[in-house]
């Protein structure tokens, strides 16, 4: 079912459709008054489970708002504090997470999701993303790519899952994740790395 957002600036529609799982493990948010007449756009694309998803689409403008970095305009940072600061609580509530999951006796959630956040504010466009999910701007006819994949086959990116100690098999983290960036995942994040 459509969602049809509007302000005095613009007018938004948001649907999504679900591919051939048995439950939706996808969220976005629109929210047209972030303050300073600044608008917020995200798509979050979740897997091996709805539960991070659930919890990143509850807290991310909130989380978002509070860092320093937003009340001090340098969104780039903010984004980057904010995507940040989701893997450690992600880990404060993994036991519930599990639970709700249904996956007794597991140690660490698998689940996670890639996002892809524009703040649109009265002069700029701010993006970022982890994982596949991609951004474009269409102006006069002309695509604008705002996003960049993290994929396990880019040489840089699969540098960086070596040096934590992990591997890239048949272009998957571990044989296994897609994408080589994204929130949550605990289950393939060993240690910290940039």
């Amino acid at each position: 079912m459509p969602e049809f957002i509007e302000n005095d600036e613009v007018r938004v529609v948001s649907i999504g459709c679900m591919g051939w799982r048995n439950g939706n493990e996808d969220k976005h948010i629109v929210n047209l008054d972030l303050g300073d007449k600044n608008m917020l756009f995200c798509v979050f694309d979740g897997h091996l489970g709805s539960e991070v998803v659930e919890l990143v689409e509850e807290k991310f403008v909130n989380l978002l708002l509070e860092q320093e970095a937003y009340k001090k305009k340098d969104y780039k940072q903010a984004f980057h504090d904010t995507f940040m600061a989701f893997d450690p609580i992600i880990d404060k509530v993994k036991e519930q997470i599990l639970k709700k999951a249904n996956f007794p006796g597991q140690k660490e959630s698998v689940a996670g999701t890639t996002a892809t956040v524009c703040l649109v504010t009265p002069t700029q466009y701010i993006c970022a993303n982890a994982g596949d999910s991609r951004t474009v701007l269409a102006r006069s006819g002309k695509v604008i790519e705002l996003s960049h994949d993290h994929k396990p086959t880019d040489e840089l990116e699969k540098k960086r899952i070596e040096a934590a100690g992990s591997f890239v098999d048949n272009g998957r983290v571990q044989g296994n994740l897609a994408v080589s960036r994204a929130i949550g995942d605990l289950f393939f994040k060993r240690r910290d790395v940039p």
